[in-house]
C-alpha cells in the first residue's frame, strides 16, 4: 500500500469515534491482503502490544472537579501506551468513584498521526453541597487534610451519594482511631440556612434527631402557628443547638417581626427524650418584647419613589416589599444588578425601628438591537414600529415582557400562542439585545380532527 492510501484509510477508521464509555471500532484488514508496516492506532487500541501512545487527553463536562484530579482517578496518562481495555478501565473507575453518574471516553488521530488524541467525558452527580463538622475530636483543618489525602476527588463541595459519603466516613473513623476516638461517624445533609444545605460530619452514635418541638411564653402568635413554621425545617434534623437557633431565626423570628415584635427573644431552649418516638422534644422560651413603630426611612445611592407606612407597626415582610419596589425601579433604569443593604436603628424611647436603606445600582446596561421570530415580514415591521426602546438608551429589564402584554391584550393576531422575550447580556458591552418569539396557537381538537381526516 501507498503511504498516501494508508494515511487515508487511517483516517477514515479512526473518525468512528464512540462517546460515553464506548470507544473507536475495531478495522478489519482485508481477507486477501496482509497488513504491512506500522499499526494504526485504531488497531492498536482493539488488539495486540499496545504500540499508540496517548498524546494528548481532553475532559469534557467537569464542573466540581478539575481535568488533573479526574484523569488521576481514572489512571490516563499523556504518553502512556493504551487499548481499548485501558480505556475501559479508567472508565469503570470513574463510576466506582460515586462522583459521577456516567462517563465516557473517545479517541481519534493526533495532528501528527502518531498517536492517540483522547477526550475523556463525565457527567458529575449533582447537586453539590458545602460540609462542615461537629463534635468531632479534631481541628477541622485536621480532618479536611484527612480526607483530601484519602481521595483524590474531595473538594469545597461534595456530592451526597452515598458512595461518597460513607467513603469519607470511614476514611474520618480511621483517622480519628489513631487518635483514641472509638465511635463510627455519620455524614448527612442538614438544611442550616433558609437555601443552604450542608453535609454534617459528626459522631453516630448520640446523634439526636428533633421529634417535636414545643413553645412557651407565645402570646402574639399561637403557638400552633410557630410549630407549623418551624416543622419543616427542624423535625427529623439532628439536634444541636446552635443550628437548632439558625432554625428559629430563620423561621420564627420574621413571623414576630412582621407584627412589630423586633426584640422577641428565645432565652432558654431545652430537651428532653421523647417517649413514644425515637428522638427528642425540644421546648423554646419565647420572649415576645414591645411592639415596635417603623420611624425614619432614608434611602442612600438611588432616588426612589416609595411610600413607607411610618408611624404603623413595623413590618419585615412590608419593608421587603418596599425595598424590592426600589431595585426594580433601579432595574427600569439600566441597572439590572442593583442590589439593597439595611440598617436598623432602635429608638427605645419612642419604640420606633429608624431605617436606612443603602443602595448599590452597579453598572447601568443600554439596549442594543430587537430581534423578532415566528412572524411574517408586515407583522415584523408592525412590531418593530410599536417598539419603544431605542438603541443606546437604558435598558428596561421588565419593558419586554410589558410590551408583550400589550400585544396580546390589544388582539393584533389572531390565533396568537406563546410569547416569550429572550434577553442576551453582552459583558463586555453592557448591552441588552432582546429576541420576541412569536408562536402560532394550536388549532382547536375539532379542527385537528377534521384536517387529518382530509
Amino acid at each position: 500500500m501507498t503511504r498516501a492510501y494508508n494515511r487515508i484509510m487511517f483516517r477514515s477508521l479512526l473518525l468512528a469515534t464512540l462517546t460515553l464509555g464506548m470507544a473507536v471500532a475495531a478495522p478489519q484488514a482485508p481477507a486477501t491482503k496482509k497488513t504491512v508496516g506500522k499499526k494504526t492506532p485504531a488497531a492498536a487500541a482493539e488488539a495486540g502490544p499496545p504500540q499508540w501512545r496517548i498524546e494528548s487527553i481532553v475532559v469534557e463536562g467537569n464542573k466540581n472537579y478539575s481535568a488533573t484530579q479526574i484523569l488521576q482517578v481514572s489512571g490516563l496518562k499523556i504518553g502512556q501506551a493504551a487499548t481499548k481495555p485501558d480505556f475501559e478501565k479508567a472508565r469503570e473507575r470513574l463510576i466506582a468513584s460515586g462522583a459521577f453518574e456516567n462517563a465516557g471516553y473517545r479517541y481519534e488521530p493526533s495532528a501528527a498521526n502518531t498517536g492517540y488524541a483522547a477526550t475523556v467525558t463525565v457527567q458529575e452527580v449533582q447537586p453539590v453541597y458545602p460540609y462542615q463538622f461537629e463534635d468531632l475530636p479534631a481541628d477541622p483543618k485536621e480532618l479536611e487534610a484527612a480526607l483530601r489525602q484519602s481521595d483524590l476527588l474531595f473538594g469545597p463541595k461534595i456530592p451526597a451519594s452515598e458512595t461518597i459519603l460513607k467513603r469519607y466516613s470511614v476514611a474520618l473513623e480511621q483517622y480519628l482511631a489513631a487518635k483514641g476516638f472509638k465511635d463510627k461517624v455519620s455524614a448527612r445533609v442538614s438544611l442550616e440556612n433558609f437555601n443552604d444545605l450542608v453535609v454534617i460530619f459528626r459522631p453516630a452514635i448520640g446523634a439526636i434527631t428533633v421529634a417535636e418541638v414545643r413553645f412557651t411564653g407565645a402570646v402574639i402568635i399561637p403557638a400552633v402557628e410557630l410549630q407549623r413554621a418551624i416543622h419543616g425545617v427542624a423535625i427529623g434534623s439532628i439536634y444541636q443547638e446552635s443550628r437548632f437557633r439558625q432554625f428559629l431565626e430563620m423561621t420564627i423570628r420574621p413571623l414576630y417581626e412582621d407584627r412589630g415584635r423586633v426584640k422577641v427573644a428565645f432565652p432558654k431552649v431545652t430537651t428532653e427524650k421523647a417517649t413514644d418516638v425515637k428522638g427528642v422534644i425540644v421546648t423554646v422560651a419565647v420572649v415576645e418584647g414591645d411592639s415596635y413603630n417603623l420611624g425614619d426611612v432614608s434611602i442612600v445611592g438611588a432616588g426612589a419613589k416609595v411610600k413607607f407606612k411610618t408611624g404603623e407597626p413595623f413590618s419585615i415582610t412590608a419593608l421587603q416589599t418596599s425595598i424590592d419596589q426600589i431595585l426594580a425601579q433601579q432595574r427600569r433604569q439600566g441597572y439590572m444588578k442593583a442590589s439593597a443593604a439595611v440598617d436598623r436603628a432602635f429608638d427605645e424611647k419612642k419604640k420606633l425601628v429608624n431605617v436606612t436603606i443603602r443602595v448599590t445600582p452597579g453598572t447601568q446596561y443600554t439596549f442594543g438591537e430587537l430581534e423578532i421570530a415566528g412572524l411574517d415580514i408586515i407583522g415584523e415591521a408592525a412590531m418593530k414600529k410599536m417598539w419603544g426602546l431605542e438603541a443606546g438608551k437604558p435598558f428596561d429589564a421588565n419593558y419586554p415582557d410589558t410590551f408583550l402584554r400589550s400585544v396580546r391584550d390589544g388582539g393584533l393576531f389572531d390565533n396568537l400562542g406563546e410569547t416569550k422575550a429572550v434577553p442576551k447580556v453582552d459583558e463586555e458591552t453592557k448591552t441588552v439585545d432582546v429576541t420576541l418569539l412569536f408562536r402560532g396557537a394550536p388549532a382547536p381538537e375539532g379542527q385537528r380532527s377534521r384536517r387529518r381526516r382530509r
